[in-house]
């Protein structure tokens, strides 16, 4: 079996994802088979006593938050878990300290939501306008294929997904690929 160089970066990346959030567990008292509740709890207490004894570095409970969030818990689960995520960053300084800016004091998660969420009303209207009744029953059936795709994507996006940035990349590859041959298309209408 070939294993491309993407897919053992991928490999890697997991395996020390593991890594660290077993070390994580073990370094918050946390059971080896933990809940979103336990984790709540853990690191709230990291929040309400930064100088208990833990030696945990920030980024690497946020990891393991926002590996929880990725796999496991409920959608009510994951949005306390974005929040709780968001506090805990900000009890440990990091956030946009710009305050006369548009996203200043807030995290770069709190940041990131907000512009996909801005990016989402702002196609999805652009969307609506550029959209004729003249279209073709297999123009508007392939528009409503693409735009669960991208409802998908931009889903993933939103929960933190680490596949959703591969995704998006691969999609700019391949767009810039076959450009050319679009504006080619394109020029003949």
């Amino acid at each position: 079996m070939k294993i491309s160089k993407s897919q053992l970066k991928q490999i890697i990346r997991e395996e020390l994802n593991i890594a660290i959030d077993e070390s994580m567990q073990k370094m918050m008292g946390l059971p080896h088979k933990y809940t979103t509740q336990d984790l709540m709890r853990a690191v709230q207490a990291l929040i309400d006593n930064p100088q208990s004894g833990t030696t945990a570095k920030t980024d690497d409970v946020v990891g393991l938050i926002s590996n929880h969030i990725r796999d496991k818990g409920s959608a009510e689960e994951k949005e306390a878990l974005k929040n709780l995520r968001d506090d805990f960053m900000k009890s440990r300084g990091q956030f946009i300290k710009s305050p006369g800016r548009e996203y200043g004091g807030t995290t770069s998660y709190e940041r990131n939501r907000a512009k996909r969420a801005k990016f989402a009303d702002k196609r999805s209207s652009a969307l609506e306008e550029n959209l004729g009744e003249d279209m073709s029953p297999e123009a508007q059936q392939l528009y409503k294929q693409g735009q669960e795709f991208f409802g998908k994507l931009i889903e993933m996006g939103k929960n933190d997904h680490p596949e959703a940035g591969d995704i998006l990349d691969a999609l700019d590859e391949w767009a810039s690929e076959t450009s050319f041959e679009y504006v080619r298309i394109k020029s003949l209408y």
